[in-house]
């Protein structure tokens, strides 16, 4: 086969050039850079301080703390925000009395200084705050009052919040479409950058062409909108860097000189470098790099190959293929130690959300124009525009249930990159072109009847829920019992009998929770039971949609108006029904009761207050099943209580589904002596508590009860003992 020409072949000492400099500089940066430190003079950890400092980012919410950056006399520096606090907006300038730290050297302070942060400021009290008066602050202002718009314009939580994150770089109420993109390679569109920008510029260089604006002025003014497009959503690494190309690029154009896309990126990353040399160390300023170094080098000859051997796919689709797959592939070595995930359905999700995201956007500018003359002309936009980003989410969570979707790369990270860069070397050096295309082998006649065939097949294979509609809808294919589904460190329990289905709690994670309840044939789920609030008990429920028809949803007396509740309450659209002692609900054969909490709860953060179910036979029935009490992070002393109260006797539950994961507190010896559970199961996954705990473990053990757990058993099916 004829090898890669001359013309090609001859970039390849610039490129070397190139990725060697940004190698050796994000080598070298972390030992040289460190000694850098801004030094704070008079700085006292001890000592609390009033300080004026300007947000310079959005609130980062945190389990016990939320963070912000801002910039305190041109130093950046972390603010830490109480829980009981609202965290300032981006653009305020805040009076508050804190505890000022310069940062050490431990290894969270390491990582601080990878973000360019030189001091930590935790906050005590905020005495005023307003707008600043710098761009930052104007526009600052202009951006919350665009938030509010699709906050108020009607739109589902997840649309609203993917838009917020596309248009303004907001990703505050991403939620679990952040997972969702990930494994499906589109976690790109979560961070604004240089498609997001090209797109704003673009449409906008195309509306005044059509109005008959030269050339040289609509360049101009749509490089002045990119600059404040780029303030507006908070300047990230990758956008200024997008921005510092696009710009270098069209003033070679219009100056008439030679472009060269390899020069344009190295003085676009050069330009960065020298405003602020940490940058280096950023992942996100890495990956941009690396994707757009690998679209340059690899993508010709990736569309020559395309265009050789799929020249029946149309052209837009090929090169949009050929686009995601490079900058993707280019990454890996970088995103594999760092992420330990590898999307192989990425350059297919690009290819079926690109369009939905080019008009995303143009109906958001659309909307901001709209909102500069009146906001109810806007709302209406911003509505289309989140229907959109519904659309994007539903082909993302799709793709997000395929079995082959992602693969997790747990260990030898660094060695597989290290053998895929110097793949990626050997590719570029002897990758030949093509010699014969598919038109040589494929009569014409035969182009239609392929894409028909492969649009079939995609359908099927992208989209498994199709083959349910196709087969007439199947309600349910699981069978009668109660699954323990493995969601990680989480719990997610579904009761399932005679086509009907109940699910207690959803786990954490979306995907997860999807996975385990298509493994076992799962269409539909009739009720939504939370046993409390915990997001590793409600949290993949902001994913399901409406894809499982969900009637109802259960929560404790007293939780019905949890803010979290009330948003999966409106993206299922289904109404929440609070549940007490002795309330009982019918899930075909078998009959969940709940048996605590009494009183009506007043903290539903409180592990004391979780729903405790038990699913058993109804009373009278002529047949039996293995009774199984469900706890949610219910610890021992709540469910000694719950069983006290209940007519059941010792020996009467079969299994008993330990709370709190397993924590120390979840048994104790009186329990188990009242209890006398035949087996018991653990839903555990991953994490830092140490759950489940030794001291669970022995109790078990001591008491010769034998049991399962999800990490290492998977999903549990506890099966019905009789007719």
């Amino acid at each position: 086969m004829q090898r890669v020409s001359f013309a090609i072949r001859q970039q390849f000492p610039r490129a070397l050039i190139l990725f060697l400099v940004l190698f050796a500089a994000t080598f070298c940066g972390y030992s040289l850079v460190w000694k850098l430190r801004i030094p704070l003079s008079d700085v006292d950890a001890s000592r609390l301080e009033r300080q004026t400092v300007e947000i310079t980012s959005d609130v980062s919410v945190g389990k016990y703390s939320n963070t912000s950056s801002g910039s305190l006399d041109g130093i950046r520096i972390q603010v830490i925000w109480s829980k009981e606090m609202v965290a300032p907006e981006y653009g305020r300038e805040v009076e508050l009395t804190g505890f000022l730290k310069a940062r050490g050297f431990s290894t969270y302070e390491r990582y601080l200084f990878t973000k360019g942060v030189s001091a930590t400021l935790t906050v005590s009290d905020i005495r005023s705050q307003r707008w600043s008066d710098t761009l930052v602050g104007r526009i600052g202002a202009f951006r919350y009052r665009l938030v509010d718009c699709i906050r108020r314009c009607d739109g589902s939580t997840a649309g609203t919040g993917l838009l917020r994150a596309v248009l303004l770089g907001d990703r505050r109420d991403v939620g679990q479409t952040d997972e969702v993109f990930r494994a499906t390679g589109l976690s790109h569109m979560l961070s604004v950058s240089g498609s997001h920008l090209s797109i704003v510029m673009l449409c906008l260089g195309f509306v005044l062409m059509r109005f008959g604006i030269g050339k040289k002025s609509t360049f101009v003014f749509s490089a002045l909108v990119g600059f404040l497009f780029v303030v507006l959503t908070t300047s990230a690494e990758a956008t200024v860097r997008s921005y510092l190309m696009l710009v270098f690029g069209g003033c070679v154009f219009f100056f008439r000189r030679r472009t060269d896309p390899l020069t344009t990126l190295g003085i676009g990353g050069i330009a960065l470098l020298v405003g602020n040399p940490i940058v280096v160390l950023s992942v996100g300023f890495q990956l941009s790099m690396a994707a757009v170094f690998g679209m340059l080098l690899f993508g010709r000859l990736m569309s020559v190959w395309l265009d050789a051997y799929a020249n029946f796919i149309p052209r837009l689709v090929r090169e949009t293929f050929s686009i995601s797959a490079v900058a993707q592939i280019s990454t890996l070595p970088i995103s594999i130690p760092v992420f330990k995930m590898v999307s192989l359905v990425g350059p297919f999700s690009n290819v079926l959300v690109g369009g939905l995201l080019t008009v995303t956007l143009a109906l958001g500018l659309g909307g901001i124009v709209a909102s500069v003359v009146a906001r109810s002309l806007s709302l209406p936009i911003f509505f289309l525009a989140t229907r959109c980003c519904d659309a994007i989410i539903s082909v993302a969570q799709e793709l997000a249930l395929l079995s082959w979707g992602s693969i997790e790369i747990d260990t030898w990270g660094i060695p597989i990159s290290v053998v895929i860069l110097l793949w990626l070397v050997a590719i570029y050096l002897f990758w030949p072109l093509p010699k014969n295309g598919i038109r040589h082998i494929v009569a014409p006649g035969m182009k239609t009847l392929l894409v028909v065939a492969c649009s079939v097949c995609t359908v099927f294979l992208l989209f498994p829920s199709a083959l349910s509609f196709v087969s007439g809808g199947v309600a349910n294919g699981s069978k009668d019992g109660v699954y323990v589904l493995d969601v990680g460190q989480g719990d997610a329990i579904l009761v399932s009998s005679a086509q009907k289905t109940a699910l207690i709690d959803a786990g954490s994670d979306s995907i997860a929770l999807k996975k385990g309840l298509d493994k076992i044939g799962v269409t539909r789920i009739d009720t939504l039971i939370f046993t409390h609030t915990h997001q590793d008990h409600i949290g993949g429920a902001f994913g399901l949609g409406k894809r499982y028809g969900i009637q109802a949803i259960m929560v404790a007396n007293g939780v019905g108006y949890d803010s979290d509740v009330s948003k999966i309450a409106r993206s299922l659209a289904a109404p929440v029904t609070e549940i007490s002692e002795g309330d009982r609900l019918e899930v075909g054969r078998i009959e969940l009761t709940c048996l605590g909490p009494r009183n009506k709860v007043t903290d539903p953060d409180d592990n004391g207050s979780c729903l405790i179910m038990l699913a058993d036979e109804p009373v009278g029935a002529s047949y039996e099943y293995e009774s199984v009490l469900i706890t949610g992070d219910a610890e021992a002393d709540s469910v000694k209580e719950a069983f006290s109260r209940s007519s059941l006797a010792a020996g009467e539950i079969g299994v008993l589904k330990v709370g709190h994961h397993g924590s120390a507190a979840s048994l104790d010896t009186q329990l188990l002596s009242a209890m006398e559970p035949e087996r018991a199961v653990i839903s555990v996954g991953e994490n830092s508590y140490g759950h489940p705990t030794q001291k669970a473990l022995t109790l078990l053990h001591s008491f010769h009860i034998p049991y399962l757990r999800t990490d290492l058993s998977g999903t549990i099916f506890l099966v019905s003992v009789g007719q």
